[in-house]
């Protein structure tokens, strides 16, 4: 089965690498807004057009970027059972879980080093019974009466994959959200290029996929 939580570690790394030093003489507040927001919608929905403005790329290179990271995270689904089949169905449904994210940036404020950027976030909870699910479903007595070789390890982990697929698809597709959550991201200055607090984001990421 999946490990989740370097699932999770991986969709930060995701937005560690597209979250690149923006260039700018001075910023305005509003500018350190944009930035968390570009940013947030790059590694959420693949927004990229924006984003690469910003962070003085093409979009070309932006883009080769983020799916650079999305082939990374499909590593993750690397177990018995994970067909190249279900790591397909799996990349569909994290995507689709990225872009149903719930958050809000709201207002920046001026520090010495840079600016606070404020936020809210909701969180996807739609995981959370997930292990509890799969352990009324995935029984010594469903597995025969499914028709599955009980003594094939392969076929059993398969099958019980695509359960938990189905899972996920319809948890994604019915989404449930947790409490929302102000949060703050600090935008740093050092040498005259401007960037995310990786700390920061690491917080935020946790929260809006799991509320952690």
């Amino acid at each position: 089965m999946m490990n989740f939580k370097k699932v999770g570690l991986v969709f930060v790394s995701i937005l560690a690498v597209i979250s690149l030093g923006a260039c700018s003489a001075e910023w305005k507040t509003s500018d350190a807004v944009d930035y968390v927001k570009t940013s947030l919608n790059a590694f959420t929905k693949g927004d990229m057009k924006k984003y690469a403005e910003i962070t003085k790329q093409t979009e070309k290179e932006a883009k080769s970027e983020y799916e650079d990271g999305i082939n990374e995270m499909l590593k993750s689904f690397e177990g018995p059972g994970v067909t190249d089949s279900a790591k397909a169905e799996l990349k569909t449904v994290m995507l689709d879980l990225l872009k149903i994210s719930k958050y809000d940036v709201k207002s920046a404020g001026k520090i010495k080093d840079g600016f606070d950027v404020k936020l809210t976030v909701k969180p996807f909870i739609g995981f959370d019974n997930l292990e509890s699910e799969l352990k009324k479903q995935v029984t010594p007595e469903a597995i025969e009466k499914s028709g599955v070789d009980v003594t094939n390890e392969t076929a059993v982990n398969e099958w019980a994959m695509g359960i938990t697929i189905d899972f996920m698809k319809q948890a994604v597709k019915n989404p449930t959200y947790g409490t929302e959550k102000e949060m703050t991201v600090k935008v740093k200055k050092q040498d005259k290029v401007y960037a995310l607090s990786d700390s920061d984001m690491e917080k935020v990421i946790a929260y809006m996929l799991g509320g952690k």
